[in-house]
């Protein structure tokens, strides 16, 4: 084939038990979801998918879902128990995550039109970002977006 026999034997094969032992010694990153809407459900189970057998590709840390917000606290209540995030962790206030110490980055899969604030207040807060593209609604708010990180 195209890719030759090598490739799809890399590709396919399962992670062996030192794999695992490889994954829980990386650094951890913990995560601040910024919504409860529909694409937060396959982000979580994404990441713990790739936290469990990342070893084989050369990962360079764990991600973590670790906070919660909606703006309805309940929403955000019933989400952190069906996925297990601690529901401390389950806030209203996108705010309340950007000052949790222990997060280290957060994932904005909001509107793209409202996205430029908490991007950038994310960045005064030392968080990483993560966000759905297109990343901003024009060029000089991604601009604006990147200097702030």
């Amino acid at each position: 084939g195209h890719y030759g026999r090598g490739f799809f034997n890399r590709i396919t094969s399962c992670p062996r038990e030192e794999d695992f032992t490889a994954v829980s010694s990386l650094p951890i990153v913990r995560y601040g979801l910024i919504s409860t809407a529909s694409v937060i459900a396959k982000v979580v189970e994404a990441m713990r998918h790739s936290s469990a057998s990342t070893a084989s590709f050369r990962a360079k840390c764990r991600m973590v879902p670790h906070a919660i917000c909606s703006r309805s606290l309940e929403k955000a209540r019933e989400f952190a128990r069906k996925y297990e995030i601690p529901e401390e962790y389950a806030v209203a206030s996108y705010r309340e995550i950007l000052e949790m110490p222990d997060i280290d980055a957060v994932y904005v899969p909001i509107p793209t039109a409202l996205r430029k604030e908490i991007v950038c207040e994310a960045a005064r807060h030392g968080k990483h970002v993560i966000c759905e593209k297109p990343a901003a609604s024009t060029a000089d708010d991604l601009l604006e977006m990147i200097a702030a990180c």
